[in-house]
């Protein structure tokens, strides 16, 4: 039995390496209006969206990143 005007749960992010050693950021692609977006810092967070290009494989929207300097990461609702 659904209930009604409970928010849905987040998205779960995962992150991993792939086989050539890139962060790969996933998310369910069923995941409607959900932006990826970065900052350097969580002292001072300066949250930013993520310019590399998705793609959806699967059931799941992907990104692949180098592993250079420190980031953070997050999915935000539209």
């Amino acid at each position: 039995i659904p209930f009604l005007g409970l928010p849905k749960p987040a998205p779960v992010l995962s992150v991993s390496l792939d086989e050539t050693s890139l962060l790969r950021l996933s998310w369910p692609a069923q995941s409607p209006n959900v932006v990826l977006e970065a900052t350097a810092s969580l002292t001072t967070p300066a949250w930013v969206p993520v310019p590399e290009t998705q793609k959806q494989i699967d059931a799941s929207i992907v990104v692949h990143l180098n592993t250079s300097g420190i980031r953070f990461f997050r999915l935000r609702q539209q």
